[in-house]
Parts: structure tokens; sequence; C-alpha cells
């Protein structure tokens, strides 16, 4: 069995991609957002990277970068 532990930053991605989803019920969205963070976590441990490929990869590659700027100062709002 694999066990996923979300942190803090696992929990923004998900949630923020509820919200750009545009969800009625984010809470179930963001469940599902964190199963895909894990289903990524899992396969990133145990598959050769050859055998990667994302469906929304660029959408968490820019959540990414915003919070990696936010992170370190960049971005002020």
């Amino acid at each position: 069995m694999y066990l996923y532990t979300p942190d803090e930053i696992d929990r923004e991605r998900a949630h923020h991609q509820a919200v750009i989803q545009g969800a009625d019920d984010r809470d179930v969205k963001r469940i599902g957002n964190l199963g895909e963070l894990a289903f990524e976590q899992f396969c990133r441990e145990y598959l050769p990277v050859e055998m990667w490929e994302w469906q929304n990869e660029e959408a968490m590659r820019r959540f990414d970068l915003l919070h990696t700027a936010e992170a370190v100062g960049f971005l002020r709002g």
C-alpha cells in the first residue's frame, strides 16, 4: 500500500486548482486534486522517468513557478 501525506504546498496546489477549475463543490474537487498529486508522487517514486506523462503538467508547473516566486519575494500582493 502507498501512503501519501500532503504537505502544505500540496494542499495549496490542490485548492488553487479547484478554484481555477471553477468547481461548485471545492472540497470534492480539492480531494480529487490531492488524489492526482498522490498519483504523481507515487509515479515519481516508483516509475522510470520515461513513463511519466501528465495531462495537467503545464498548470502544475505554472502554480509551482508562482508559488516559488512568492516564496522568494518576487511577487508582492
